[in-house]
């Protein structure tokens, strides 16, 4: 077992693993793994129970006439930040960099989205890779450079 004494994640995860019959290897390393993911500050995050699962967004990048909609696998709105993130189940996802454009694309098109909607806020996103329990942060910076590759194929709208 690792070691957590008394902690009643453990306690938890015993209760819903029990009915598996696991040897204690696997148990083990099962739950190392979500005592690890359990305690990941984004993960915390995604936790919190006033975030909202498969949210439906509308929105639009008005400089460029573009509306966008689709719907956030979880989406929390704080005082000052909101975090969005899209659980991805594709086992190809071993790695940031292998994430796919077109996913990037979706995270960008709702993070501008959500700036326009949410000026004053800031925006984190999140792509959880779920066949291997991780959690990569899109820097905005990656996201600004997805998007305008993106845009950059998109005529801007004519203003009068």
């Amino acid at each position: 077992m690792p070691d957590f004494p008394g902690d009643p994640r453990i306690m938890k995860i015993d209760a819903l693993l029990s009915p598996y019959k696991l040897s204690d290897i696997d148990m083990q390393e099962i739950q190392t793994e979500l005592v690890r993911l359990l305690s990941d500050r984004d993960m915390q995050v995604l936790l919190d129970e006033t975030g909202l699962s498969e949210a439906n967004i509308i929105g639009e990048i008005p400089e460029y006439g573009l509306a966008v909609s689709g719907q956030i696998d979880r989406l929390i709105i704080r005082e000052k930040e909101i975090i969005l993130a899209d659980y991805k189940s594709d086992r190809r996802l071993t790695a940031q960099e292998k994430i796919r454009k077109s996913d990037l694309t979706q995270m960008a098109l709702y993070r501008a989205a959500l700036q326009h909607l949410y000026p004053d806020k800031t925006i984190r996103t999140l792509i959880v890779a779920t066949a291997y329990a991780q959690i990569y942060p899109l820097e905005p910076a990656l996201l600004d450079n997805v998007l305008d590759a993106y845009l950059t194929k998109k005529k801007p709208r004519e203003v009068a």
